[in-house]
């Protein structure tokens, strides 16, 4: 393992994620389950679904691990190389920043933009 020795690394330490953890594993086992309803669900909005509670309550469940995501990459160490994990957090930073960050925050961004959208409409009627 590669670790910041002093500063924001060492306090971090703690709550730092090994890449092969049974909590990273997990993580990402939700988050393809979330993927797959996505996937599935999200092209039948082109048919007007209608507002049943479920739905909005997967949509923003969806939003929140995405949230949570973003931040769980932030504490994920990587393979450095096959078999080097570094667990330093500003080169986990670093690296997270320089590939897939922007990403995943602009369509968090889209994401809650349009289930904020939703929310205002006038017409917002929850069939139970």
């Amino acid at each position: 393992h590669m670790y910041d020795k002093a500063g924001l690394g060492k306090a971090l330490k703690p709550i730092l994620v090994h890449p092969g953890s049974p909590l990273r594993n997990v993580w990402d086992a939700m988050g393809f389950c979330l993927f797959c309803y996505d996937a599935i669900v999200a092209p039948l909005h082109l048919f007007s679904l209608p507002k049943i509670w479920i739905l909005l309550m997967m949509d923003w469940l969806i939003r929140s691990f995405m949230t949570a995501d973003i931040l769980m990459c932030l504490i994920t160490g990587y393979w450095y190389s096959e078999c080097v994990v570094d667990m330093r957090i500003r080169a986990i930073a670093k690296r997270y920043a320089s590939t897939w960050m922007l990403f995943d925050i602009f369509v968090l961004v889209v994401s809650y933009a349009e289930g904020t959208l939703d929310n205002l409409e006038d017409d917002v009627l929850l069939i139970f």
